[in-house]
């Protein structure tokens, strides 16, 4: 998500991807799926900073890692999702520019991994899985401001989404696809759901 955090409405990313946590997470993981979660992480950090120039297409470290996926029956399940994850965040660093073809090109790619893993799949580190995926194409649709095409990527249960704190950023991005339509009694709604879900969240995003 590329912005400011401010209901504008278009804003934030949430604290459960902070960098200290990550690099916990990584321990114990293979040394190149290490390095891709942390381009996962900085293609975020870039977003927020809007600098698509350092991190745009293969820029968040996808090159080496995609050229593999799918071609052995034997990929690891994490491994496709980092790889799906960052397919992910680079849509996320295209829409931010309003470069459109290019960000649902990236995010079809990423679903499709998400796909094949499952619906019972989700990424331990980045929450990588198919209600993610449908959440993004969210978070796509108001970036690249358009209003239409971020509501039909809402029509969905947001608990599916494991993560708390990632189901309430999820909610904040519906209320920005309704602050796009004009509907200020649906973004307080979805405000209030998103404060309900997780304070600390709601308030980060805010």
């Amino acid at each position: 998500m590329c912005r400011n955090r401010k209901l504008d409405p278009v804003g934030g990313s949430g604290p459960d991807r902070a960098p200290d946590d990550l690099a916990v997470a990584a321990v114990g993981l293979d040394v190149v799926l290490a390095a891709r979660l942390g381009g996962w992480q900085n293609g975020g950090d870039c977003r927020e900073q809007r600098g698509l120039v350092a991190f745009h297409g293969e820029g968040v470290g996808t090159t080496s890692l995609t050229d593999d996926v799918g071609r052995d029956a034997d990929t690891p399940d994490d491994w496709s999702g980092m790889v799906g994850a960052l397919r992910a965040e680079n849509a996320s660093t295209y829409a931010c520019p309003g470069r459109h073809g290019e960000a649902w090109r990236h995010w079809e790619s990423a679903y499709g991994i998400a796909r094949k893993l499952g619906p019972g799949y989700r990424h331990v580190q980045t929450s990588f899985g198919l209600p993610v995926m449908k959440a993004n194409a969210v978070t796509l649709g108001v970036d690249l401001r358009r209003g239409g095409e971020a509501m039909q990527g809402a029509d969905f249960d947001p608990a599916d989404i494991a993560s708390v704190p990632r189901r309430a950023r999820h909610m904040i991005e519906v209320a920005r696809v309704h602050a796009l339509q004009g509907d200020q009694a649906a973004v307080f709604a979805m405000l209030d759901q998103a404060e309900r879900t997780a304070p600390e969240t709601a308030r980060f995003n805010g």
